[in-house]
């Protein structure tokens, strides 16, 4: 008997020891949980996060699926919070037992440090400070995020697991969001159930389908937040199932994602959003202009008036989109026009940036800083209820971070579309088809949310953004990784 045949049996020995402690500590532990429960929910709740916690600890690449699986949500108890922090924990304390690099070179990741130094900056004096470190918290976050998808998703295998996950999220998002357009139910970290409760005097004698609803229609927002994220998601989704759907060789699975693509259609219609309406034709038209040219060329009009007869044949919808024309200004906040109003804060936007033009307001203090004559007209009396932010993201983050901050983004978007048209080619040479058209399908995707913030503020709270930037960064470093093309004459 050889050295290493001897040695194998303690080697496994020693495995099983290690498992059987893990165990026996997760069952004391949730034993001690379970006795101090106020409910046998809570119980099974504390379970459900210990498995996870110890799956996450022993394999950091389970606590990435999480990540994606719930992206899209908006969780009570900081429970995205935290499990970000344990999952970056875990694959910290990885990276150093497998003597991997913590920060690896990739133009992603320096862009998105370009961006937090200039997050940092406009933190150093602020016009005010209201909540400002725990917005500080959640941007620095957000940018982790990106560190840690580059860090972990490091092979070919979990860059597709990972898309799939995101797209089972948002099937589960979209039947959540069925649900609700037949009960009326308000999520608990949803927009309207927090105005219920902040802003009680406000709102009194109110209900959710009071505030959410349109011309007596329920305004579906499942569990994302708010009823004008919903659509953004589904459309930036529905870009990977459709690249999916015309590879498929079997008709039935190309059902299946045309099924899914019905479904999240669907969805995004019942959240009534106007704004999202116009991101979503972009991105289906550029989504078919990239599959195939020629047939997008034909097809497109005939399918852009067959969707245009089909919302005018639909009451709410034939009334969004007659709101959606009508830009005239109101002197009366309550019956101001969306569309007018996102026009009339443009130079407000502007006036407040010419007064502290380099380094902002402050990071989320935009919505603290509206002049006092725009009070009652622009937004709500400050006395009375939360401020909105600008519902234009290059705005907003000129005005909190100031020019700098506003060419970081700039930059950071720009440079992400770049480089995923490069390993999009890249892979189409190397006859990589899958992870060619994820590339593909993640550049629409982000030049669709590129779109969409020019209509809401999402840079601060859309998860999928950071995401999809952690995306690119582990595209671009797996390509790199390859070996190189013969050079062409």
């Amino acid at each position: 008997m050889t050295a290493e045949s001897a040695a194998a049996p303690e080697q496994s020995k020693s495995d099983w020891v290690r498992v059987a402690i893990v165990v026996v500590l997760t069952l004391v532990t949730w034993g001690i949980l379970l006795l101090t429960a106020p409910t046998l929910l809570y119980a099974i709740c504390y379970l459900l996060a210990l498995v996870a916690g110890v799956a996450i600890v022993v394999y950091p690449q389970v606590g990435i699926y999480v990540i994606a699986l719930l992206l899209i949500g908006q969780w009570p108890f900081n429970l995205f919070r935290y499990l970000g922090l344990l999952t970056m924990a875990a694959s910290f304390t990885y990276l150093l037992l497998h003597d991997k690099r913590l920060l690896p070179r990739n133009p992603i990741l320096l862009l998105v440090g370009f961006f937090v130094f200039a997050i940092l900056v406009s933190a150093i004096q602020p016009r005010t400070n209201v909540a400002m470190f725990s917005i500080l918290v959640a941007y620095i976050a957000n940018c982790a995020l990106v560190w840690l998808l580059l860090v972990m998703a490091d092979s070919r295998q979990l860059i597709i697991n990972l898309v799939r996950v995101l797209i089972f999220s948002g099937v589960v998002v979209a039947i959540i969001g069925l649900v609700q357009w037949r009960t009326h139910f308000v999520w608990i970290e949803s927009t309207t159930a927090n105005s219920l409760v902040y802003n009680a005097k406000t709102f009194r004698g109110k209900t959710g389908f009071d505030l959410q609803q349109w011309q007596g229609e329920f305004r579906v927002d499942s569990i994302v937040g708010t009823p004008d994220y919903l659509p953004i998601y589904m459309q930036s989704l529905a870009v990977f199932v459709a690249f999916s759907m015309v590879r498929q060789k079997r008709w039935s699975l190309r059902l299946l994602m045309f099924g899914i693509l019905l479904l999240f259609a669907f969805c995004h219609l019942l959240s009534y959003t106007r704004g999202a309406l116009i991101t979503t034709a972009f991105v289906v038209a550029l989504t078919g202009w990239v599959i195939d040219r020629k047939r997008f060329m034909v097809l497109a009009p005939l399918v852009s008036v067959a969707i245009l007869v089909a919302l005018l044949s639909w009451t709410p919808w034939r009334e969004r989109l007659w709101t959606m024309l009508d830009f005239r200004s109101n002197e009366q906040l309550e019956s101001m026009n969306s569309g007018a109003w996102r026009l009339s804060t443009i130079p407000v936007g502007l006036e407040i940036l010419s007064e502290r033009p380099f380094f902002g307001v402050g990071i989320g203090q935009g919505q603290y800083s509206w002049p006092e004559r725009t009070y009652g007209v622009l937004i709500p009396d400050p006395r009375h209820a939360e401020p909105p932010p600008f519902h234009n993201d290059y705005l907003g983050v000129a005005v909190e971070m100031g020019i700098f901050g506003f060419a970081a983004l700039i930059v950071l978007l720009v440079g992400s579309v770049y480089y995923l048209a490069v390993v999009s080619r890249q892979f189409q040479r190397r006859g990589d088809i899958k992870m060619a058209d994820i590339a593909s399908a993640l550049l629409v995707s982000t030049l669709g949310i590129a779109a969409a913030m020019a209509l809401y503020p999402l840079i601060a709270n859309c998860k999928y953004i950071w995401f999809s930037f952690g995306l690119v960064a582990a595209l671009v470093r797996y390509e790199r990784t390859l070996e190189p093309l013969p050079v062409e004459a």
